[in-house]
């Protein structure tokens, strides 16, 4: 069975630009390419990957009892980490431990244009994942995918950060700061893949 999975960035709804890719049985690249949605060489079920700028990842505090009532409030535990008001924010727990829970954030508006527009180039999402939590994870390890002039971490199961641009000869001030918290914290990482 074949897989499409499309790549979308933030201007993607408006410009229609999106990157594809066919993937085997085995993940393996069967064709792939850049297209316009308007003129879109695949169409149906698809999986979307969302570009590692548009979802922020975050864990936060939320003992395990009250986990289980916080479906309809999830924008509102986002609130303290997000800039937009929880009701411009579309937030899924993406998984949760004793006592903390990791929360996806996007803007709501943004991903409804996101959807309509697929919908009318004849694409179906059947899954959406945040860009930065597909590379493999190595045990005490957090994962570093860099362009050149910018990139993403996966710094957890379900944790991990977009970069910023750099000059080249230091690392991205996002990775330094998140690298001090988590050390502060007593969580960093053994190494960087």
């Amino acid at each position: 069975m074949t897989i499409c999975r499309i790549r979308v960035e933030r201007d993607t709804p408006e410009s229609g630009r999106f990157e594809w890719a066919t993937l085997g049985d085995r993940g393996e690249v069967l064709a792939s390419g850049a297209a316009e949605l308007d003129h879109s060489p695949v169409r149906g079920a698809c999986e979307v990957v969302l570009a590692s700028d548009l979802v922020m990842l975050d864990r936060v505090a939320a003992p395990a009892a009250q986990q289980r009532r916080l479906a309809s409030s999830l924008r509102f535990l986002a609130e303290d980490t997000a800039i937009s008001e929880p009701e411009r924010l579309h937030v899924t727990a993406t998984s949760a431990s004793k006592d903390s829970i990791c929360l996806a954030v996007m803007d709501r508006q943004w991903l409804g244009e996101l959807l309509s527009r697929l919908e009318s180039a004849g694409l179906i999402p059947q899954c959406i994942y945040p860009e930065c939590l597909l590379p493999a994870l190595a045990p005490h390890s957090w994962t570093v995918v860099w362009t050149g002039s910018d990139g993403y971490a996966r710094t957890g199961e379900a944790e991990g950060l977009s970069l910023d641009a750099t000059d080249g000869e230091s690392p991205p001030v996002a990775l330094q700061l998140a690298l001090q918290g988590a050390r502060k914290a007593g969580t960093g990482p053994l190494g960087i893949v």
